[in-house]
């Protein structure tokens, strides 16, 4: 399977992939996938009840990934998929910004070109 999540989607698209041996590729877009960055970021509470998909981070690290980021999101920036990128410390995982994307907006318009593009390890 390739699993692709978009915003709270992208977490339930990491925490199943870390459940399974056969997923061969993840692709987020504007993907929450950091919990405790996200809440930092927004001064919110922790979600208490749910599994942080940061969690799973090194599981998955082996696995083909892609995240992408809108340059104009301020609701999960780029920052977040960085961080994920930089704690899984591997060649297959990879970000992408799209320029004009915000979080609600940019993505369909794009969403052809960016399925195009080859996954790293793959």
């Amino acid at each position: 399977f390739e699993l692709t999540g978009y915003s709270g989607g992208a977490a339930v698209a990491v925490l199943l992939a870390a459940g399974r041996a056969d997923v061969t590729a993840i692709r987020t877009v504007a993907g929450n996938i950091d919990y405790a960055a996200f809440t930092a970021l927004h001064k919110t509470t922790p979600i208490d009840d749910s599994i942080d998909p940061f969690s799973v981070v090194s599981k998955i690290s082996s696995i083909p990934q892609v995240h992408f980021a809108g340059s104009d999101d301020d609701v999960v920036p780029r920052a977040l998929a960085d961080h994920w990128q930089a704690a899984a410390a591997s060649p297959c995982v990879m970000v992408h910004s799209v320029a004009g994307a915000s979080h609600e907006t940019g993505w369909e318009a794009a969403w052809t070109a960016l399925l195009a593009e080859p996954l790293p390890c793959k």
